[in-house]
């Protein structure tokens, strides 16, 4: 039976009451101070705006949390390790499953766009969050299908420890000089606590978004995609309406600054909600990581006025964002593009066409700001000759309203082998005299303001790989736990388990990096700023092989799921396919996988010597100790991890003097260099998960998600960590007969 929006709003109420309840329980445990008690006690939801001080400027009575910016985030943090001095664990988690399919339409409540706003539509399940006895914070939501009670989704998100570790002395220094009562320590952390429940209910929301409304879109938009007439696009049905809701909940600007319209939330919250929507359909995702991807560029490099016109929008979903780079004779070499700009008053006219544009054209928002590259009449020759322009599909009058029709228009739709659902246009700019666009950033310098919008791309894109993977692995597991054959349910055949377990082992060593990078790329901006410099430095090493390694696993993991499901999975009808289908133009676009390993080897090893690259070998190793000291299970996953850095440390030594003496061997060594590098990263994030959940466990922790974290990682250290040496045996003949073979005999 559908509840109508009334009875959806009494149980969102109630649902609120009872997670703010269950704080006020959760907190009663820290003290039997009466003072404090009497304190929770009086707790109600109308006072959070009192309790949460340090969080006040983000919480608004009539529309509730308006937004929880990184900088408050890192202020939060800094308050939850214990009083004694130890290091806190670094073990953040959430759990969730998967609520029944959905019975039509979902609600939406007009003007919501905070994250507050979609919780108080999806009141399903009542989120925890509480502090361990070692203070470490821990975020949990259960719940799963009533006809099905065994069916559990569960996501994770660790908050590096590097975080605590570099702020924690900063802790030290402030409990000491402010010489604060329990009380206010006690008054702090239920401000923490409330925090927490608040980013659980968004996660909540994420997992709701992804299976009740975008993932039934999936198999829509592959037999129903996207075609242009009469230059303009139609999407595919369900989408309009996706991304309205989408935008309603605030999630396009999820992680955009608060001061822009954005949620302010960190980077790793955008990122498992990212992980999400591409699980449920990647075709469509596409559309708010693009928006939030121009919005970065613009946020970087663009002028005041652009930024006061254009970013709230992007970041509330009512405005979409496009990358137009692309032409037919300039790919992933751009120096030969031919799209012209030339200066007319307070703006350019821009004339050329565009291939390959992602979401180029649609009516699911009502204005689209195109990002093109052109080049100026007087522009040196090549790339260093590129401008970047902000093209809006409307104009925008003085008002802010939008005006006319901008000279942008689709010309056609590519018909493609997977992410049907997506509008890939080819884009003409200019046909009728020239589109109006406006200079972002410096003149001739738009290569490198483009890049700040593909570096998040490719970031994006590596999430997508791991989303795809995800999505397939959970249809793969359902498949052979019904698929009977031999009288069993071929989950129980050992070639079938052992597919599976490479599927998890795999996804889940993807997500560790990816959630640990996240939260590299908030430090970068917002951690210490004397630390700031190297946190860059690692995260533009992780990026190609975050786009580079994840892509290509997930090709690998979406062709499992297929060879799971036997001849079903090769029959359209099962939908197995379409995961592997749509994962395939991962390596290819945003800079091919060749082009990933060449810049993780001639840019990001070489600029530095590959001392970023040691720096991240060193912590692995210090980490291998740890785990092999541990016993058990855990050394089994230290010594294979020993053994692995080992040898990259070697084959590292040997890339830089090949890029010394012989360039061009070390771009051909560079695919099984970047390979190994993600191999050795996964299984790093793996062990260290396995090293926290053991600790609990060896606390008395009864979790039988804790035991899964720690098998599957030594089964990932055992089967899938040696694929190390083999990409690293081929390294050492990279100078050999590639090098000699003749192109003429290919």
């Amino acid at each position: 039976m559908r509840l109508s929006l009334a009875q959806q709003f009494v149980l969102a109420t109630l649902t609120l009451t009872l997670a703010v309840l269950l704080a006020t329980l959760l907190l009663a445990r820290w003290s039997f101070e009466r003072g404090f008690l009497e304190y929770v006690r009086e707790l109600e939801y109308k006072r959070l705006e009192e309790v949460a001080t340090e969080l006040s400027p983000y919480y608004d009575p009539e529309k509730g949390w308006q937004g929880l910016p990184r900088r408050a985030f890192f202020a939060a943090l800094r308050t939850r390790g214990p009083e004694d001095g130890r290091h806190p664990p670094r073990d953040l988690r959430f759990d969730g499953g998967a609520p029944p399919p959905p019975r039509g339409p979902l609600p939406s409540a007009p003007g919501a766009r905070s994250a507050g706003g979609a919780m108080a539509r999806f009141p399903h399940t009542l989120p925890t969050a509480l502090f361990d006895a070692d203070g470490a914070l821990v975020m949990s939501v259960r719940f799963s299908r009533a006809d099905a009670p065994s069916e559990v989704l569960s996501y994770e998100i660790v908050v590096d420890d590097r975080v605590v570790g570099e702020l924690r002395s900063q802790l030290q220094r402030r409990l000491e000089s402010a010489q604060e009562t329990r009380f206010a320590r006690q008054q702090r952390q239920a401000s923490l606590l409330i925090f927490a429940v608040a980013m659980a209910m968004a996660l909540v929301m994420a997992v709701l978004l992804s299976r009740r409304l975008l993932a039934p879109l999936r198999r829509v938009g592959d037999m129903q995609p996207a075609r242009c007439e009469d230059r303009a696009v139609i999407i595919s049905p369900g989408y309009h309406d996706a991304m309205k809701q989408l935008a309603a909940g605030g999630w396009f600007g999820i992680s955009a600054d608060a001061e822009h319209g954005g949620q302010g939330l960190p980077e790793v919250y955008g990122t498992a909600a990212c992980e999400m929507w591409n699980s449920a359909d990647m075709a469509f995702a596409l559309a708010p990581f693009l928006s939030s991807g121009a919005a970065l560029a613009i946020a970087a490099h663009g002028s005041d006025e652009l930024k006061s016109i254009y970013l709230a929008k992007l970041h509330s979903g009512e405005w979409a964002g496009t990358m137009n780079l692309t032409e037919s004779g300039a790919g992933s070499d751009l120096g030969p593009m031919k799209t012209r700009a030339v200066k007319n008053g307070d703006h350019y006219l821009i004339t050329g066409q565009k291939i390959f544009i992602t979401w180029g054209d649609h009516d699911a928002t009502d204005n689209i700001v195109h990002l093109v590259l052109a080049r100026l009449p007087d522009a040196p020759e090549g790339s260093r000759g590129i401008s970047l322009f902000l093209v809006p599909k409307f104009l925008v009058n003085a008002d802010g309203s939008l005006g006319e029709r901008n000279d942008a228009y689709p010309v056609s739709t590519e018909h493609k082998l997977g992410i049907h659902g997506s509008p890939t246009c080819v884009m003409a700019f200019g046909d009728s005299g020239g589109a109006i666009g406006y200079l972002v950033g410096e003149e001739n310098r738009g290569l490198a303001c483009m890049f700040t919008m593909m570096n998040e791309a490719r970031l994006k894109v590596g999430l997508q790989g791991l989303g795809a993977s995800e999505g397939a692995y959970q249809q793969a597991l359902a498949y052979a736990q019904e698929r009977v054959q031999g009288g069993v349910p071929i989950i129980q055949h050992a070639d079938v388990k052992r597919m599976l377990l490479t599927m998890k082992s795999l996804i889940e060593a993807m997500r560790g990096l990816a959630y640990s990078e996240a939260v590299t790329m908030d430090l970068g901006h917002y951690g210490p700023e004397e630390d700031r410099v190297a946190n860059q430095a690692r995260l533009d090493l992780m990026i190609p092989v975050i786009k580079g390694w994840m892509t290509e696993i997930g090709v690998e993991v979406t062709s499992l799921g297929v060879q799971v499901h036997g001849g079903m999975g090769y029959v359209e009808e099962t939908g197995a396919a379409q995961f592997f289908r749509d994962v395939r133009i991962t390596p290819i676009y945003e800079g091919t996988n060749g082009i990933q390993a060449a810049d993780l080897v001639g840019r990001k090893l070489g600029r530095d010597g590959g001392s970023t690259m040691a720096t991240v070998l060193k912590m692995i190793r210090d980490d291998g100790k740890a785990l092999v000291s541990a016993g058990g299970d855990l050394e089994i996953i230290g010594g294979e991890l020993l053994k692995a850095v080992a040898r990259h440390e070697e084959v590292t030594e040997l890339v830089l003097q090949m890029l010394a003496a012989t360039p061009e061997a070390a771009r051909s060594a560079a695919f099984d260099y970047m390979m190994a590098t993600g191999y050795l990263f996964g299984g790093w994030q793996l062990g260290r998960a396995a090293q926290v959940a053991r600790a609990r466990l060896d606390g008395g922790e009864d979790n039988e998600f804790l035991s899964r974290k720690v098998s599957t990682a030594a089964f990932y250290a055992q089967s899938i960590l040696p694929r190390c040496e083999g990409h690293i045996g081929a390294i050492g003949g990279a100078s050999g007969v590639l090098q000699a073979y003749p192109v003429e005999w290919l």
